[in-house]
């Protein structure tokens, strides 16, 4: 069975997505979990790439704790691609990563996702590298990924389409299983999954997610 790696990506890909979370689940997420005592949220990127989707989530949690500072939120970005975690970890970008509404979510949400260079490039600012964790991981070692049990919201996006669906199956149920209660899995927008009992399709704005529960 060959490797499969994921490398195209860009900021705020399925931007209502992010919207969602920052509008929506996670301020009602943070509350529930702080009236029971606990305040931390844990994001897992399954198959980040170049971490354009993690630096995403590290913005918008960035948003989300100007308004809730006592929330505590846990990014880790894994992928199988080493080369494309080195890439990530430094957080430095050519233009075409910034293609589609990642302008407009800066303005939008009011916090710096990164600077220009004179050379064309894009820098992630140093705050939104220190949110994220980047670590090797093989989606197909199934009971490597127990260690992300009690996930509160896993991102999976345009990776599924490149198994078989067999192992499709096999991983959303254990995405399933790692989740929290009333945790939210999300898919790429071409990606669907159907007949899992646990997982429920929700509308998230203009996009979709799946919710635990």
């Amino acid at each position: 069975m060959g490797i499969v790696t994921v490398g195209e990506s860009f900021f705020y890909r399925n931007p209502d997505q992010f919207r969602f979370l920052a509008h929506e689940f996670l301020p009602a997420l943070y509350e529930r979990k702080r009236e029971v005592g606990c305040r931390l949220i844990r994001i897992w990127s399954a198959g980040c790439s170049t971490g354009e989707e993690a630096y995403s989530l590290a913005h918008m949690v960035r948003f989300v704790q100007t308004h809730f500072p006592e929330m505590n939120i846990e990014i880790l970005a894994c992928d199988i691609n080493r080369r494309n975690l080195g890439f990530a970890e430094k957080g430095l970008y050519r233009k075409r990563s910034m293609r589609g509404q990642a302008t407009e979510m800066q303005n939008e949400l009011k916090v710096p996702l990164g600077r220009n260079l004179e050379n064309g490039a894009f820098q992630v600012v140093e705050e939104l590298k220190s949110q994220v964790t980047f670590q090797y991981q093989n989606l197909r070692q199934l009971e490597n990924l127990k260690s992300h049990q009690g996930s509160d919201i896993i991102f999976c996006r345009n990776v599924l389409i490149y198994f078989e669906d067999a192992f499709r199956q096999q991983l959303v149920q254990t995405f399933c299983d790692l989740l929290n209660p009333g945790g939210m899995l999300f898919l790429g927008e071409t990606e669907s999954i159907s007949g899992l009992d646990g997982l429920r399709l929700v509308p998230c704005r203009g996009a979709f997610g799946y919710l635990k529960g």
